[in-house]
């Protein structure tokens, strides 16, 4: 019902505050998303902070905002 009123999403990944990747979803599902942050982007020994925006939220007819659902996240250094 959702994605049938908002159709395509993008979301905005970001890390630390710096743009790590903007990503186009044309259909809804389970998706996987991997990116490689940059060295520069990360601080060893220090928190770091991940954060996920979408352009075009769904709003029901109670007006509640919704978004999408991060079922699994995971940094692996390489």
């Amino acid at each position: 019902v959702a994605f049938r009123q908002t159709g395509p999403v993008e979301l905005q990944v970001r890390i630390n505050q710096f743009e790590l990747a903007k990503v186009r979803y044309d259909s809804p599902g389970p998706k996987i998303f991997e990116h490689a942050v940059p060295p520069q982007d990360l601080v060893a020994g220090q928190e770091s902070t991940l954060s996920i925006s979408i352009d075009k939220p769904w709003i029901s007819n109670d007006k509640h905002v919704y978004g999408f659902i991060l079922q699994r996240v995971g940094l692996v250094r390489q």
